[in-house]
């Protein structure tokens, strides 16, 4: 049976590998499973959320009775925790080996930050059906998981393309569809509130503020595809990137809003 390869390559920034926690969540999680018994207090007690993850968890265990895994022994080897960035979720992907040597990513679960209640489960159809098809797929894609929770949830690799697209307009000098993705700060109007829309390069005041901002990055990072993350920091909407340029030396740190799902930027410095 194919196994996953748990290759040390490299690691998105926003993932944090085998913190003891998360473990014990994960090795409680498959025991859970196994009795058949979700202990009531790890679980959301938002009516609507809790209703959900009983359901979800009802599919795994009669996942289990057709597959016939055996979880009673099984290993937690590894644990991934996905942040969904701009917000208090996070998402934990299992990784666990069942006695006949078999390693699996099918645990997918959506977590709430600081006190870990279970929110939601993710690939419940997959989970314990010991489908081999699937083996390795969570883990290969763990930074866009969020998105099975969220359609709109912010990941790293979208901020990450985001900022190198900026630094590109930045360089060709295109301010137009550089103003679009700068996020609106002025005085509030009838047509439009600070710091909820993008600027609109058809409004001088709005051009004039993007070329300033255009001007703080321009130049600074030659190669968009050869810079290097010093840090990615997430807080309630709002998104901090710094970089580092590995041909000029030069950082810049990008700091984005989040505004109906879209990344943009506040400001550089």
């Amino acid at each position: 049976m194919q196994k996953i390869l748990l290759i040390a390559t490299f690691l998105c920034f926003t993932c944090v590998a085998k913190a003891s926690n998360d473990k014990e969540l994960a090795r409680s999680y498959l025991l859970w499973v196994w009795n058949k018994s979700l202990p009531d207090f790890l679980v959301s007690q938002l009516p609507a959320e809790k209703a959900l993850v009983e359901k979800k968890f009802k599919k795994a265990m009669d996942n289990i009775q057709k597959s016939g895994i055996i979880l009673g022994a099984a290993v937690v080897t590894d644990v991934y925790s996905i942040d969904v960035l701009g917000t208090n979720k996070r998402v934990l992907l299992v990784i666990y080996k069942t006695t006949d040597g078999a390693q699996w990513d099918d645990v997918v679960l959506y977590l709430e930050k600081g006190k870990s209640l279970i929110l939601d489960i993710g690939d419940v159809e997959n989970s314990f059906t010991k489908n081999s098809k699937t083996v390795g797929r969570n883990y290969s894609n763990k930074d866009m998981l969020p998105i099975l929770f969220d359609k709109n949830a912010v990941t790293a690799p979208m901020v990450m393309n985001e900022t190198k697209l900026l630094i590109r307009l930045a360089n060709n000098s295109k301010i137009d569809s550089f103003c679009r993705k700068v996020l609106y700060t002025g005085i509030d109007t009838l047509n439009r509130k600070s710091g909820m829309a993008p600027c609109n390069p058809a409004i001088p005041k709005d051009k004039i503020y993007c070329n300033a901002v255009m001007d703080d990055l321009g130049g600074y990072i030659t190669d968009p595809n050869d810079i290097e993350v010093r840090y990615l920091k997430s807080e309630e909407k709002r998104i901090s990137l710094k970089i580092k340029c590995n041909r000029t030396k030069n950082e810049k740190e990008l700091v984005f809003s989040i505004v109906k799902g879209k990344l943009l930027l506040k400001r550089i410095y």
